[in-house]
C-alpha cells in the first residue's frame, strides 16, 4: 500500500507541520498520526527537512509538501504615503517620524501638531489625485 505523507512548509514559523485537513472537511487523523510517528513533538524544523524525507523513505512513503507563505509585513508609513509623497495632492511629506510626525506640506498645522511623532502620516484634505 502506497502512502503519501502530506505536510505544510510554514514559512512564517520555519516549521514543517502535518497537513491534516481531510478533503471532505474535518481532521485526517491518519496524517496526524503518521507525522507524529516520525516527529512526536508535532513539527519538524525546516533545517531538518532532509531527515523528514529520509524517515519517510524508510517507511516507503512519499511526501507531498504544500507551502504556506509568510504574510507580508505591514508598514503603515509605506501603505499610507509611499516614497514620502502625499497620496492626496502629490506633495512632499515633512517630518521624520521620530521627533515630528510625518505630514503633508499642504496639511493644516492644527491637523498634525498634536500627534505623537510615530503616528501614521497626516495627509492634507485635498481630493486624491
Amino acid at each position: 500500500m502506497a502512502f503519501t505523507l502530506k505536510v505544510i512548509d510554514d514559512q512564517s514559523t520555519g516549521l514543517i507541520v502535518p497537513n491534516d485537513q481531510h478533503y471532505l472537511g474535518g481532521v485526517d487523523l491518519l496524517q496526524r498520526t503518521a507525522f507524529a510517528h516520525l516527529f512526536p513533538c508535532g513539527y519538524c524544523e525546516w533545517t531538518m527537512r532532509s531527515l523528514l524525507y529520509d524517515l519517510a523513505s524508510l517507511h516507503d512513503w512519499s511526501v507531498d509538501v504544500a507551502v504556506r507563505k509568510a504574510p507580508p509585513k505591514k508598514d503603515d508609513t509605506v501603505l499610507s504615503a509611499p516614497n514620502g509623497v502625499c497620496r492626496n495632492c502629490g506633495g512632499a511629506l515633512q517630518g521624520d517620524g521620530f521627533s515630528t510626525v510625518l505630514h503633508c506640506e499642504s496639511a493644516d498645522p492644527d491637523s498634525y501638531e498634536h500627534h505623537e511623532p510615530d503616528a501614521n502620516p497626516v495627509l492634507c484634505r485635498q481630493n486624491p489625485i
